[in-house]
């Protein structure tokens, strides 16, 4: 059944002619999954994926979506999302890759209450990614996204043998002063007074630095906003396991791996990639390139082609 609007002067089209599943499915669902990749809305096609259970930093075991064969690369998602954030990209690199997914240990959902913080909190993290590797076997790539990216790092610092290279998508690495300082104190206070609207809102704007007008799109799209708010306790815990990693970076001038970091066009001033601050004697390791008109969440839809490559990037 067509719903165009009639020709002539009394008549115009308005979203009253639109089939409410289509502004779902064309408007809403996009921008939702755009907006916070992971966010339970629509459906999409199906990839033949595994499990892989492995007993990690807690009794419970990690399981980990396990998809394609060839080399292996583990795939470490951003703060406020899971694994399903990365489903767009291991499905493109499937078809030449072995790759591996899992939550993260501060955003798994069977952690006691409260939950181990700050450096307590990293070193689980760190556990659970050396417990995979270790179940794999072979030397993998670790690619990490913002806080995963940081995840990674602390990794390859803790087990450096395990690992082939690290791709890096803007961690969020304190340079020259703390990431969260006094902001982050406020976003605890008002997740412990039982409100995790307002922290997450206090990340959003103080700590990762998130736009006004984002945020506010953020609050308006309703599936949107209350998945980030029940990130909310996740998050801070996250915001608090880099703080407790101190400021400065010269504790990666040991690392001996290849190591690429890869930005948006725009990078939050919070963001080590917004700096030219590594250590000298890291310079011979790292390189950075950057991957212009790209939000800072990059895993959602599909792999981005690199400026530097004709070949999909791992991190969208």
């Amino acid at each position: 059944m067509s719903h165009r609007a009639e020709a002539g002067p009394h008549r115009r089209a308005s979203v009253s002619c639109v089939p409410r599943y289509a502004l779902g499915r064309r408007l809403l669902r996009p921008l939702v999954r755009w907006l916070l990749p992971g966010a339970p809305v629509g459906s999409r096609a199906a990839v033949a994926t595994r499990e892989l259970v492995v007993t990690g930093a807690d009794p419970t075991p990690i399981v980990a979506t396990d998809q394609g064969q060839g080399p292996v690369i583990l795939l470490l998602h951003a703060g406020s999302s899971n694994r399903s954030s990365w489903d767009g990209v291991a499905a493109a690199l499937s078809g030449r890759f072995r790759v591996l997914r899992f939550d993260r240990w501060i955003y798994r959902t069977h952690l006691p209450s409260p939950p181990p913080a700050g450096a307590a909190a990293m070193a689980a993290e760190v556990r659970d990614v050396l417990a995979v590797a270790a179940e794999v076997g072979a030397p993998l790539l670790l690619v990490g996204h913002s806080s995963g990216a940081v995840v990674a790092l602390q990794s390859a610092l803790a087990a450096p043998s395990r690992f082939t290279g690290i791709l890096l998508y803007e961690p969020p690495l304190a340079v020259v002063e703390p990431l969260g300082g006094e902001a982050l104190r406020r976003a605890r206070a008002a997740l412990d007074a039982g409100d995790p609207g307002r922290a997450i809102t206090i990340h959003a704007r103080e700590i990762a630095r998130t736009s006004g007008f984002g945020l506010a799109v953020m609050r308006l799209v309703p599936p949107t906003w209350q998945v980030l708010r029940g990130y909310a306790p996740a998050q801070i815990t996250d915001d608090e396991a880099i703080e407790s990693l101190g400021v400065g970076l010269d504790r990666y001038a040991r690392l001996d791996l290849p190591v690429l970091l890869w930005a948006a066009a725009a990078v939050p001033r919070t963001c080590v990639l917004g700096s030219t601050r590594w250590p000298p004697c890291c310079h011979d390791w790292t390189r950075s390139s950057s991957c212009p008109g790209r939000a800072t969440w990059p895993t959602c839809v599909r792999p981005a082609r690199s400026p530097r490559s004709s070949r999909p990037s791992p991190t969208g």
